[in-house]
């Protein structure tokens, strides 16, 4: 996702989508170059967000998963939350600086912090 969106700020394509959480008024618009590539990040997006819904669902209904990994998968869907209003700013705020940082902020965080909960649930980690 972090790639996906560096893709979109390298290529100046973050406003391709002037609308939010459609593009032009729609769910599936005309896909030009730049379009394209906003588009994808905020369909990856929606596939990161299932994924953890999924993480949190699963770590709540199996029984041999640690506790710690439960609360680790409902802070990342709570900072995910953070992540897509940022999002949501983002394109509001026609890409003010500082959104667009803590857009990237919140990304990393969560990244790490599914990172640290996939090496927690694995290895037990302290």
């Amino acid at each position: 996702m972090i790639v996906i969106g560096g893709i979109v700020s390298s290529t100046e394509s973050g406003l391709a989508c002037p609308d939010w959480p459609l593009c032009y008024g729609k769910f599936i618009p005309n896909l030009s170059y730049h379009i394209f590539i906003e588009f994808f990040h905020r369909l990856w997006a929606l596939i990161v967000t299932s994924s953890i819904i999924s993480l949190v669902y699963f770590s709540w209904k199996e029984k041999n998963i640690p506790n710690r990994c439960l609360l680790i998968s409902i802070i990342s869907l709570i900072l995910l939350s953070f992540q897509v209003f940022l999002g949501m700013l983002t394109v509001i705020t026609t890409l003010h600086p500082i959104i667009v940082s803590l857009h990237l902020a919140f990304a990393t965080a969560l990244f790490g912090l599914l990172i640290y909960n996939l090496l927690y649930s694995k290895y037990n980690l302290k």
